[in-house]
């Protein structure tokens, strides 16, 4: 049952709303691309792909054109988003705190710890001091442990479980689509026609693999994670954002995104190749592909092939020249 102080979100809510399911993964999608690639040559895009970045605009944007209309259709019909019970669930975990620091005292009294003289040591602060002796001071410290849990720590927490909770949803219909030839052939083999992946080229799916996939990953991370309307916000623009950022070609000396999760640009550029097409499937950790034996660890194998790919590109366009030369 909701509580007292519980109301309706109001029209800003709805704009939020809009924000979170239509617009806000476009915004963070389109603000990064970098078309340059230091993973891969201009001339391996140019031979090893096999669509043009205009074909590939064109898919990403009906893409997106679907992505947004299932936004607005889910918000249309989802719940009233309900705001202003924050103090008192900031309250609730102040209580929590006074009883588990009440908890703590008495545990260390029965193990033979003499927590006045404990408390005397400690009394050099006058901070400590006044925390024990003002039982005003003391609920305030509590309260801000409270607002740091509530604000800091869960949110961080609902974060990383929607990233792995999303990570577990692609791995293994990913693996199953490259298991399947016929859900390859019919649907994943769009999205590697790019065996030389850029930044808008992240989301050049089939449109319905699209709305299982991603959007689906979205869907459960954000519902398993219970997350809140504008955590859920944050985490679609950042999927967003690190969707670009894998597919961009381009390796960054430090990248913030890379600083939450253990894939990257290197790390998911392996799977488009056709040397990699059976590794490496993870979108955000590495837990699964190690755990079933599916990671590209040889990094010098690695090094090898992408010389020779390198090579080939470079003696096909040579022979392309040759054709072409005027008798």
């Amino acid at each position: 049952m909701l509580n007292n102080h519980c109301v309706p979100a109001g029209p800003s809510a709805f704009v939020q709303k809009f924000l979170n399911s239509a617009l806000s993964p476009h915004g963070g999608y389109f603000l990064l691309k970098y078309p340059r690639s230091l993973i891969h040559t201009n001339a391996e895009e140019s031979v090893k792909n096999t669509c043009s970045r205009l074909e590939c605009l064109r898919g990403v944007i009906l893409v997106q054109i679907l992505q947004t209309g299932l936004g607005i259709v889910l918000g249309l019909f989802s719940e009233v988003d309900m705001v202003g019970n924050e103090d008192h669930d900031i309250m609730i975990w102040a209580n929590r705190v006074h009883n588990s620091k009440q908890t703590i005292l008495v545990y260390l009294s029965s193990s033979g710890l003499d927590v006045k003289e404990l408390i005397t040591i400690l009394s050099r602060s006058t901070f400590v001091t006044t925390s024990f002796t003002s039982g005003r001071v003391e609920h305030e410290v509590e309260l801000l442990v409270a607002k740091l849990i509530y604000y800091g720590l869960i949110p961080i927490l609902r974060f990383y479980i929607a990233l792995w909770l999303a990570d577990t949803w692609v791995f293994f219909i990913h693996r199953a689509e490259h298991s399947n030839q016929w859900l390859y052939k019919n649907f994943h083999s769009r999205h590697h026609e790019l065996n030389v992946p850029y930044s808008w080229g992240g989301i050049y799916d089939h449109p319905l693999e699209s709305l299982f996939l991603s959007v689906g990953a979205y869907v459960f991370g954000v519902i398993g994670s219970g997350m809140t309307l504008r955590e859920s916000m944050l985490f679609s623009a950042f999927s967003s954002v690190k969707t670009c950022t894998d597919h961009g070609g381009y390796q960054f000396p430090w990248n913030p995104v890379d600083l939450f999760t253990t894939v990257g640009a290197a790390y998911h550029d392996k799977h488009h190749q056709r040397w990699g097409l059976k590794k490496n499937f993870a979108l955000h950790f590495q837990f699964w592909d190690r755990l079933l034996g599916t990671e590209f660890t040889d990094a010098e194998v690695a090094s090898r092939l992408y010389a020779r790919d390198r090579e080939a590109v470079e003696i096909a366009r040579e022979k392309k020249r040759e054709k072409v030369k005027p008798l």
